[in-house]
């Protein structure tokens, strides 16, 4: 006798318990596939931060090459400090735009020089 033969012979009270029997396993099963993965999760996150990995690859282009974009706007406190304007603004940014300043205020301004050209060239100017 088949397995579904059985089944269409049990009495509703039958059903009932075996459903509830059923419901109990595959909980337990799912628990365990989860704490599985969960251990497979920490092993792969333990093996990664020795070697300081992201945990996203970086985007690449359509032709796979992977670029960085020119930084568009400076902060003239800190020249090293660039945003290149694309995601969340900088903490510097936000703090000198509630201070009254404005995005165009720190727009990078072609010919300008950066970060350690611009200190070399000031030390020079000064001499």
């Amino acid at each position: 006798m088949t397995l579904e033969q059985q089944i269409f012979r049990l009495s509703a009270d039958e059903l009932w318990n075996l459903y509830q029997q059923i419901q109990l396993a595959l909980l337990a099963k799912m628990r365990a596939q989860m704490l599985e993965m969960d251990q497979r999760l920490e092993a792969i996150s333990k093996a990664r931060r020795p070697l300081d990995l992201p945990l996203r690859p970086p985007i690449k282009s359509a032709n796979g090459k992977r670029h960085t974009l020119a930084p568009k706007f400076r902060n003239p406190d800190d020249p090293n400090q660039t945003w290149a304007g694309r995601g969340l603004q900088p903490n510097w940014l936000k703090q000198a735009m509630k201070h009254g300043k404005r995005l165009e205020d720190f727009t990078i301004r072609e010919g300008s020089t950066t970060g350690k050209r611009a200190k070399a060239t000031m030390r020079s100017q000064a001499n």
